[in-house]
This record gives C-alpha cells, structure tokens and sequence, in this order.
C-alpha cells in the first residue's frame, strides 16, 4: 500500500510496457472480444425488447439484462444438440 506524500519512481521503460499492456489497440481488443460482443449485442436486444414490450421505466433495465441472461441460458441451442448452456454446465 502506498501512503500519501509517497514518491513512486518508475523508469521510462517500465512506464511504456504498462501502457502498452493496459491499452492494446483497438485492433487486437475486438478480434479478442467478438464472441463477447456479440453476446452483449444480444442480451441487450433481448432486454430491449422487454423493456419495450412491458413499457418499464428505465430503472429496471439492470433487471431486464438479468432476465435475457437467464432466458438465454435456459433455451436450446442448435450448436449444442437442442441441450441449453445451462444442461451443458449442469
């Protein structure tokens, strides 16, 4: 832990491979990130929906985003052999 009025010193090279590490480009991040994404772009449209649906206000959209989740988890998928994510794990 560092305590206030600390001075920390670090070399130039060490300061270069932090950024590097914690700011990849943005290249890199999505080739990574694509099974991600694309899963945020679903769960997002699935709780749109809902909420569009059932005219809720805007505070229960975290509740929505849960729900999609655990509706997604629950139902059958072709890459699965019709079994869904959650008999896989369970």
């Amino acid at each position: 832990m560092v305590e206030e009025n600390t001075t920390i010193h670090c070399s130039e090279e060490f300061l270069q491979e932090v950024v590097s590490v914690s700011n990849p480009c943005h290249r890199i991040r999505s080739k990574k990130n694509g099974v991600a994404e694309r899963m945020i772009g679903t769960l997002t449209g699935k709780a749109r929906a809902m909420m569009l649906d059932s005219q809720a206000p805007k505070q229960f959209w975290a509740q929505a985003i849960r729900t999609a989740s655990y509706l997604h988890a629950r139902t059958p998928s072709r890459a699965l052999d019709g079994k869904s994510p959650y008999e896989m794990l369970h």
